[in-house]
């Protein structure tokens, strides 16, 4: 076992040397042993003029703004928490809170204009078109963004509302 360690160490710095003054010379280097790598470039695919790519879908599912134009979010219910948590350069706006329906979707803190030293945001997500509605439990949503210090300079409240409530916090 002390032998077969041994050799393996002084096999790896053996191998690791095969370097030579110049890196990737040397014809003991294993990297070099299929022969030298050469730089190719790939020529982009044509089409032709008004041909259609068929790997590329026509309409996304999810991203309703370059579905349908315009953000088809709405004000949340009611805002639950929210907290300012200091990260590097700046600080993590999180916030959670409760949807008018079950399985709300693409939730965005949508900034709104304010009075100085205070950033206001509007909660909204988007809805199903089939609304189901059950406990508090099952409708909970939750957003973050980060609020660089360039951001944060002058602010002196963040603000985010919903529907029924607002909650500011101080950074």
């Amino acid at each position: 076992m002390r032998r077969s360690i041994i050799a393996l160490s002084i096999s790896s710095l053996l191998l690791a040397g095969c370097g030579g003054g110049s890196i990737g010379t040397s014809r003991m280097n294993p990297v070099n042993w299929f022969g030298k790598n050469r730089a190719a470039t790939a020529a982009a695919p044509t089409t032709e003029a008004g041909a259609k790519n068929p790997l590329i879908p026509e309409r996304q599912a999810l991203n309703l703004e370059k579905q349908e134009g315009a953000y088809l979010g709405t004000s949340v219910d009611k805002i639950t928490t929210l907290r300012l948590e200091d990260a590097p350069g700046g600080k993590i706006l999180r916030v959670e809170a409760v949807a008018q329906t079950q399985r709300a979707f693409d939730v965005r803190l949508i900034e709104d204009p304010a009075e100085a030293g205070t950033l206001s945001y509007t909660l909204k997500a988007a809805h199903p078109d089939r609304a189901a509605y059950g406990p508090d439990r099952s409708r909970k949503i939750s957003a973050a963004m980060f609020l660089t210090d360039q951001e944060l300079a002058g602010v002196k409240t963040v603000r985010v509302a919903g529907t029924s409530n607002a909650l500011s916090a101080r950074p």
